[in-house]
């Protein structure tokens, strides 16, 4: 492995798109009918022994959801009445899909709140949408698409404690192009057009600071770039490992290893493969 790392410490080291990302749900029969009766999800995979304690979910066509209950901790997820917290899922949609999950989310949702977003993914104009809170807590956030696709991860809200040392780490590290910085925000872009947006603060949320089981946002990525972001991690002294989240039984083949945003300790994960594939292992229709 490490003959491996070195030979190709000198490749760029960059992320394909965003693929997929895990969440708590304190209730999981509830969450499961809430993402695939309000977002349209289908259900991949769930329960032992494949996934203890949590289930998978197909999201559109590139991307899949893992819900999980909160097994070891006893950490829960605090009641909010507002959007404006982190960490933020944002999904794209099309514009039929989009009026149909809004009047979904309307229905169901206690908390709903139009949202207007400038500059993401790169983008110049403004984009229009509704930010709500999950089944279980979670804060979620889906816009209008101009083409006709299926729902797709777009771009994440992270809250950082230090807005420029975020920035020096995602391109640095994984290669993403600033494309916006405010005061208090900077953008970034994901080559697939999705992106991840930190936002400054003083103190994190207490969802950010609590950790989660299993929570965390994958990337895909090339055998060659997963090992030059590896070696990366390495040199600025990040601790980096596949059992962090929990991925220890993988086939030959396989790349995988967890690591955490060092400016607000949210856990990210590179695979040299995709939802595609994961849902295919488990005879998921693709």
């Amino acid at each position: 492995m490490e003959a491996a790392i070195q030979k190709a410490s000198g490749a760029a080291g960059k992320v394909k798109h965003l693929d997929h990302f895990a969440i708590p749900a304190m209730d999981l029969e509830r969450a499961e009918k809430f993402y695939t009766e309000v977002l349209g999800a289908r259900l991949i995979v769930k329960g032992e022994p494949a996934v203890p304690g949590g289930m998978f979910l197909k999201l559109g066509r590139r991307h899949h959801l893992g819900l999980f209950a909160p097994i070891n901790t006893k950490a829960t997820l605090p009641k909010r009445d507002s959007v404006d917290s982190y960490p933020r899922v944002a999904f794209l949609l099309s514009a039929e899909e989009f009026d149909r999950a809004s009047a979904a989310v309307k229905r169901t949702c206690s908390v709903v709140e139009d949202i207007e977003e400038e500059g993401v993914s790169g983008k110049r104009t403004k984009e229009r949408g509704i930010g709500f809170i999950d089944s279980e807590g979670n804060i979620l956030e889906i816009f209008r698409g101009e083409e006709d696709n299926p729902i797709a991860v777009d771009h994440l809200h992270f809250d950082s404690l230090s807005v420029d040392d975020g920035v020096r780490f995602y391109t640095d590290v994984l290669n993403l192009e600033p494309v916006k910085r405010e005061a208090d925000k900077a953008t970034l872009a994901i080559p697939s057009g999705q992106a991840i947006i930190l936002h400054q603060v003083k103190e994190l949320c207490e969802v950010t600071r609590t950790y989660y089981d299993e929570r965390h946002f994958a990337f895909s990525v090339s055998d060659d770039d997963f090992h030059a972001i590896v070696d990366k991690l390495h040199r600025r002294g990040i601790r980096e490992a596949d059992e962090l989240g929990g991925g220890v039984h993988r086939r030959p083949g396989d790349l995988g290893t967890y690591f955490k945003d060092p400016t607000n300790g949210i856990y990210l994960q590179l695979l040299n493969r995709d939802s595609t594939i994961f849902a295919r292992k488990h005879g998921f229709p693709v």
